[in-house]
């Protein structure tokens, strides 16, 4: 099996951002990240699809 572990953000479909960072308070305090904003559409609409393909084929975790 895999996981997906990809850190990215999409704002209004027109600025991505792929990022170190994790989505805690100790990463933003604490560690150092680094981060790319993307505002190129191709490469924006690029990692989308892949996302999308991604979520599509994800299935449902049980809680424990």
């Amino acid at each position: 099996w895999s996981l997906q572990h990809e850190k990215s953000w999409y704002f209004d479909n027109d600025l991505l951002l792929v990022t170190s960072m994790n989505a805690s308070r100790n990463s933003a305090d604490n560690c150092e990240e680094m981060g790319l904003f993307v505002k190129m559409r191709k490469p924006l609409m690029e990692h989308r699809g892949h996302f999308e393909l991604l979520f599509s084929q994800a299935e449902e975790i049980p809680a424990i």
